[in-house]
């Protein structure tokens, strides 16, 4: 599980290696909020860092963009689709 992680970076929350890896952990759950913010704070000081997650940001988008292009992708989507067209 992803306990890890988080554990670590509750720790020593000024890490900025586990800031990332939590940025990243938040990124595999779909937490985007929580990766922007993440972001944020390495942007702010730990540059190098910022870039490793934005290019895990980028990765992550391409293999969301790949995905809808496959079989399962797309009835996934329309599935997705149809049930929000039915909130009000």
């Amino acid at each position: 599980m992803l306990r890890l992680p988080l554990t670590t970076a509750h720790l020593r929350p000024g890490f900025p290696d586990a800031l990332e890896y939590r940025g990243e952990a938040y990124l595999g759950l779909n937490r985007i909020a929580d990766v922007k913010q993440v972001y944020l704070d390495l942007f702010a000081s730990y540059r190098v860092l910022a870039a490793q997650l934005m290019q895990a940001i980028k990765t992550w988008i391409d293999l969301r963009r790949s995905f809808i292009h496959t079989n399962r992708g797309r009835r996934k989507l329309a599935v997705i689709r149809s049930n929000s067209s039915e909130v009000p």
